[in-house]
């Protein structure tokens, strides 16, 4: 797929990978178009084992859009989802770098303020960068505060 693709090819290239998910497709058209701005969150949700993580990653690698996919199930607590966080944005950060200027990232990331700090300095040169926590509802021991407060990590990072 090139990059000056048109968006009605590229919507008929992943219709055709996810067949009935034009609609949600579009959705997502609209929602990360490089042109407009997005929500700080976006939450995708639906029956288990419907393929939603798997169209979503299709339609972010297909657009070439800058994004770290973090598999929250594997995580075992909360600071472990959070380091784990930190490196994918890290590694995703590094492969974009065509420079050859980004130098390796290590950081303890004891808490969701901690996040925002790491991510304001490894985000900061990006316009547009997309994390995805998938699974996030199975997180374990996740506490209570968790899911809220990584609703607004987008306006805590903000640019």
């Amino acid at each position: 797929m090139g990059l000056n693709q048109l968006p009605d090819e590229l919507l008929l290239t992943l219709t055709e990978q996810w067949p009935c998910r034009e609609q949600q497709l579009r959705q997502l058209s609209a929602l990360l178009s490089p042109t407009l701005p997005s929500p700080s969150t976006i939450v995708t949700y639906g029956p288990h084992a419907t393929g939603k993580s798997n169209v979503v990653k299709s339609y972010l690698e297909a657009k070439r859009l800058n994004h770290a996919i973090v598999q929250c199930r594997e995580c075992v607590t909360g600071r472990h989802l959070l380091e784990r966080t930190v490196a994918a944005v890290n590694n995703a950060t590094q492969e974009n770098d065509v420079d050859g200027k980004t130098e390796g990232y290590t950081g303890r990331c004891e808490n969701i303020s901690a996040l925002a700090v790491h991510l304001q300095r490894l985000l900061g040169q990006l316009d547009k960068f997309i994390l995805v926590f998938d699974g996030i509802d199975k997180q374990r021991e996740a506490p209570p505060t968790l899911l809220p407060a990584l609703a607004r990590l987008g306006e805590m990072v903000g640019r």
